[in-house]
């Protein structure tokens, strides 16, 4: 008998977790597995799937329940009034009893029960009855806490579950966390924020990377029921084939220069949510950089410097791009006209457009060799940046899979810049080298006004803490230790500060260059021989380096410790058989070939697994493993 699927998640607009979707599909489909998807709003025409929309799956228009989903009209009176609540799957089913919403009229956008009995229905409908696996994605976000209980119920009632986590309300979505809290929803009597991850053999978690793994076992996930599942990372030269010919993934570039993968694809995400959920994935352009010939000697235009660096982003907070804004400020000053330093988009949601006018109007004023939106006004595309450039960098704060550690090897560039260890160390154990990357860039203290700076982070670490419902009380006490953390000796990490801070760092270089002369950009191969060297006197005075990198390898070593940044004595040249070394890691450890092994064998465990009593992990008891000092930044919160 065939395998069948239904696949769920809010919506199939572009996104991280729509494409995804997409990949997944694609390669079940070829697999002979069937797949039905389930979506709150209807999908693309170019799904590789039969999608169902379902109204009341989508989001709803806030946090709290009982709004209508935005992308859907109010249910109808008919529509109101649907079958009987499904027949129970098992004694187990029992337990779910009805949600009760205080009298309301009960709708699928405000009543959990009615929500499934409407999706039983559709899967009725086009599956010609229930599949074998519920493979559901981000259930628990927040973004629809009706969805939130319905997956409990599902769980109580004996259903084949995978859910499938890409974002957590726990990771600095403090808004969506409230709303799960202040829903309303009831089922058996226990509120919803105690019910947002059953747990039992028939229910397995799949997430993203090694840090989400660690995170759900430590607030007490099963192991037996806990699955790392990587993203599906395409093989270039093949798809990029398929991009020219538009065959299978349907996302192709537009018209013209073409600056970044997922131009006009997707809006940013609000502030506060999220990194993979929103993230931009039409990555044809970067497939076809690679496909285009990556090895071959790149072309550079006469009105281009000797070297470009390129940061693939929509400029938005998390992304950092004051981090990249500095490091040109110190490679103008050490060896002007030598270097271009290019970001690609600007945001597009209307939140993040005084954060971009300001860093584009301080770039102008200091005639800082940055380029904003390279792809157009360079008049390339983006695989034509890509070829043109001479590294890939990053400084970006928060990542969900991080696929930007991953693609820049696929198109025969080495990558600069930031490294996130929660996210990358995953990559480093598969085999993949991140040669000259730094995991914190360490700042004197003394080049900012630090009580404004500690007043700025005082409030919103309190206010974070607020939201999460910490008490004032304990809010307070949270606070006092997070700084102490934040601050190491005489220095902070740049990529914590908020943007005014930052700018007030690079003005600082700027009208005190000595203080940067011997900081060596963290760029290994822009080094000259008689630039900066990285003496040992170097590595341990502060202020004869001016800005100090730490590495991820004694990020490593002392975890957890508090430690000042060194920088290496060595100079590190990411050769070409590095760049071989990490394409082909990248092409095996996270092929789609092997990403389709182990789906298949995470639906293989859930459809043997027997039904037992479910227990559930609440909110809070995972909000305390995400919740921690090191990973806040001013760049993810609204000060």
């Amino acid at each position: 008998m065939t395998l069948s699927v239904a696949m769920m998640h809010h919506h199939l607009r572009g996104g991280g977790v729509t494409q995804i979707i997409r990949q997944q599909c694609v390669l079940l489909g070829r697999a002979g597995i069937a797949v039905t998807v389930f979506s709150g709003e209807e999908g693309p025409d170019d799904f590789p799937a039969e999608v169902v929309c379902v109204p009341g799956l989508g989001y709803a228009s806030d946090t709290t329940t009982g709004k209508r989903d935005v992308n859907h009209s109010p249910d109808s009176a008919a529509n109101t009034s649907l079958k009987q609540p499904a027949p129970r799957l098992s004694d187990a089913a029992e337990k779910s009893g009805p949600a009760h919403l205080g009298g309301r009229e009960l709708t699928a956008h405000n009543d959990p029960q009615t929500l499934l009995s409407r999706l039983d229905d559709a899967a009725e409908r086009a599956m010609g009855g229930r599949p074998a696996v519920w493979h559901i994605h981000n259930h628990a976000l927040g973004k629809n806490p009706v969805v939130t209980a319905m997956v409990a119920m599902m769980a109580e009632q004996g259903r084949k579950l995978l859910l499938h986590i890409h974002d957590f309300a726990e990771d600095n979505r403090p808004l969506n966390y409230r709303g799960i809290h202040q829903s309303g929803l009831r089922i058996s009597n226990r509120p919803l924020h105690e019910l947002c991850y059953p747990t039992g053999p028939h229910v397995h978690y799949a997430v993203l990377n090694g840090r989400d793994y660690a995170n759900l076992k430590g607030a007490g996930f099963p192991a037996a029921q806990l699955q790392l599942l990587p993203n599906p990372v395409e093989n270039p030269a093949a798809d990029a084939a398929g991009a020219k010919s538009g065959a299978d993934s349907g996302l192709k570039p537009g018209p013209g220069p073409h600056p970044v993968p997922g131009a006009g694809q997707h809006s940013d995400p609000q502030p506060g949510t999220g990194t993979h959920e929103a993230a931009s994935t039409d990555r044809t352009a970067m497939v076809q950089a690679a496909g285009a010939g990556a090895t071959a000697a790149p072309t550079r235009s006469t009105s281009l410097p000797e070297h470009l660096i390129l940061y693939p982003v929509r400029v938005i907070p998390r992304k950092n791009i004051g981090e990249m804004v500095l490091w040109s400020a110190i490679s103008q000053l050490q060896s002007p006209g030598k270097t271009l330093w290019a970001a690609t988009l600007p945001p597009k949601n209307p939140a993040y457009r005084e954060h971009y006018s300001r860093w584009t109007t301080f770039c102008a004023d200091h005639r800082l060799p940055v380029l904003f939106e390279a792809g157009v006004h360079l008049g390339r595309s983006f695989p034509e940046l890509v070829q043109t450039a001479t590294c890939v960098f990053t400084s970006s704060m928060a990542e969900g899979f991080g696929m930007v550690y991953l693609e820049p090897w696929l198109a025969g560039k080495p990558l600069a810049g930031r490294l996130l260890p929660d996210i990358t160390r995953d990559f480093s154990d598969s085999g993949v080298q991140f040669p000259g990357m730094y995991t914190r860039a360490m700042v004197p203290l003394h080049w900012l006004d630090t009580e404004r700076l500690g007043r700025k982070l005082e409030s919103a670490i309190n206010k974070l803490l607020r939201d999460y419902g910490f008490s004032r009380q304990d809010a307070a006490a949270a606070t006092s230790r997070w700084m102490q953390t934040l601050f190491t000796g005489d220095t902070i990490d740049f990529g914590v500060l908020d943007d005014d801070s930052q700018r007030e760092v690079i003005t600082y270089v700027l009208t005190h260059p000595e203080t940067v002369k011997n900081t060596p950009l963290p760029i290994p191969w822009l080094e000259e021989p008689e630039g900066p060297n990285r003496t040992e006197k170097d590595r341990i005075d502060g202020e004869s380096v001016g800005i100090r990198i730490v590495e991820p390898s004694h990020e490593i070593v002392k975890e957890g410790a508090d430690f000042s940044g060194v920088n290496r004595s060595d100079k590190v040249h990411p050769a070409a058989d590095i760049i071989a070394s990490n394409r082909s890691v990248v092409l095996q450890a996270y092929s789609p070939d092997t990403h389709l092994q182990k789906i298949q064998e995470l639906y293989r465990a859930v459809v043997l697994a027997p039904v037992q009593e479910v227990h559930y992990i609440s909110g809070a008891d995972l909000l305390g493993q995400f919740l921690k000092p090191e990973q806040f930044t001013l760049q993810r919160v609204s000060v």
